[in-house]
């Protein structure tokens, strides 16, 4: 029986993997069925489709929705949504253009602060898709801001580039457009977002209108894993599974999880 990854990113959003050289790696690693869950995009998962299907992998339709819930950035999986739906699109394209916004805001107060950076030169330099992540951290290294393009995450948080102050979808509307569109909302790696105490706040974002939990995470403990699944097995949900691959510039290798069974009914 092959492997189940239901997360994993393209350079679609911020993976420096194509979806071809996903699916690629996927078949190698032994995945059957996988998601291809790109940060508020689903081109990848739509280039991605053809070569799934010629590679012998089930692909199934999915996007990772940035969401704010009581001032907290929270990850929603969309599963199954219909690609085709306008208010889905909607919010899809205007939480990407909020969280490339918050470059630009970070270019911005740079700049005040006298540093030899500006958002007409960002806007001319090259995309770095092939290395992961996203263009700001690419130029802000190559002005000398930063050593290297991961210490430029730091910088949204000095700066005061708060997701919380963006405008992003609430959680809550965002569950309620996937559902409208015919998908399962999938709170992602609760660990990475909210810390401790876990289990508090996993029960209030389960007040909401959750299908499932991704249970099964690299970064998740045995003891955290075991917290999510009997949540699930309590209030009825999915547990899914994801490895959050970026191809190398963060997650673990999709499969590596190892992990055979789907959520009853997908």
């Amino acid at each position: 029986m092959g492997y189940v990854d239901l997360h994993v990113h393209t350079t679609h959003s911020d993976g420096a993997l194509s979806p071809a050289q996903m699916v690629e790696k996927a078949k190698a690693a032994g995945v059957t069925t996988l998601a291809i869950a790109d940060h508020d995009k689903i081109s990848g998962s739509q280039e991605a489709a053809p070569l799934c299907a010629r590679a012998g992998i089930r692909l199934i339709p999915a996007a990772e929705v940035d969401t704010v819930l009581r001032g907290v950035l929270v990850h929603v999986l969309a599963y199954f949504p219909d690609f085709a739906n306008a208010a889905f699109l909607a919010m899809l394209q205007d939480s990407r253009a909020k969280l490339d916004g918050m470059s630009d805001i970070l270019i911005d107060r740079l700049a005040a602060r006298g540093k030899n950076v500006s958002r007409e030169e960002y806007a001319f330099f090259p995309e770095m898709r092939e290395k992961g992540g996203w263009k700001a951290l690419y130029y802000l290294a190559h002005k000398g801001i930063v050593a290297a393009p991961k210490q430029a995450l730091r910088l949204y948080g000095d700066y005061g580039v708060r997701y919380a102050d963006q405008g992003f979808i609430a959680t809550e509307n965002a569950i309620r457009v996937i559902h409208e569109s015919g998908g399962q909302a999938v709170l992602a790696h609760p660990r990475e977002t909210f810390g401790d105490p876990l289990e508090k706040q996993v029960r209030q974002a389960l007040e909401l209108a959750f299908d499932g939990i991704e249970c099964h995470y690299p970064r998740h403990d045995r003891k955290t894993t075991w917290l999510l699944r009997t949540l699930c097995r309590e209030k009825k949900l999915y547990e899914t599974c994801g490895s959050d691959d970026h191809g190398g510039f963060s997650g673990a290798d999709v499969g590596s999880l190892k992990i055979t069974a789907l959520p009853a009914g997908w």
